[in-house]
């Protein structure tokens, strides 16, 4: 690794990471949601809106994963 100028302090860190799980959990919750959505539509309209469901999770996944990364960085950050 290399090493980085941390601004933030230990407490600011930890309040910080707990934010971003919250905000991790939810992803991935919401990314269920969408899959299960996707699967449940019907009709006409399925069809016109069948693009935006398939983007949607691969989205959401990719925001999940810069979430994850930056929550690990701030536990790191507390845990000095």
């Amino acid at each position: 690794m290399h090493p980085v100028c941390d601004t933030l302090s230990v407490n600011l860190a930890a309040e910080s990471a707990e934010q971003l799980n919250k905000h991790l959990r939810s992803a991935f919750d919401h990314t269920g949601h969408v899959a299960k959505t996707h699967w449940r539509m019907r009709g006409p309209e399925a069809v016109r809106i069948s693009d935006l469901f398939e983007m949607t999770p691969g989205e959401v996944i990719d925001y999940t994963h810069f979430v994850a990364q930056t929550e690990q960085a701030d536990q790191r950050r507390s845990a000095r």
